[in-house]
């Protein structure tokens, strides 16, 4: 393998990690967003929440094993309670239309409907 060869390999590679790393991080911010309405957040002014996060950021980076223990075992049962439904499996196909019987019928000399 030429080293152009192993670059672009080495390129491809490192795109498929971002890609793959996107894809993880926007679905941790699609989780966190489910966190917030869940807690009844989702309706509050973005500055106010902005502001409760830097704060609950900074009690995090500040809260001892302990403390960070206590809030898990608070959570757990919070978190699985409202647990962001699971996708289901697509709905059967609705039943044909019922037979509208017999079709009407047509005047002497004509052959069905124009």
């Amino acid at each position: 393998m030429t080293q152009s060869q192993t670059l672009a390999r080495l390129q491809a590679e490192a795109a498929a990690a971002q890609t793959r790393l996107d894809q993880a991080l926007g679905l941790r911010r699609q989780r966190v967003g489910h966190l917030a309405e869940s807690a009844g957040l989702i309706d509050l002014d973005d500055d106010l929440l902005a502001g409760a996060f830097a704060e609950l950021a900074d009690a995090i980076k500040a809260a001892d094993d302990t403390r960070k223990t206590a809030w898990k075992v608070r959570g757990e049962p919070f978190r699985k309670r409202t647990a962001a439904p699971r996708r289901r499996a697509p709905a059967a196909p609705a039943a044909p239309p019922a037979d509208p019987g017999p079709a009407a019928p047509q005047p002497a000399g004509s052959d069905g409907p124009a």
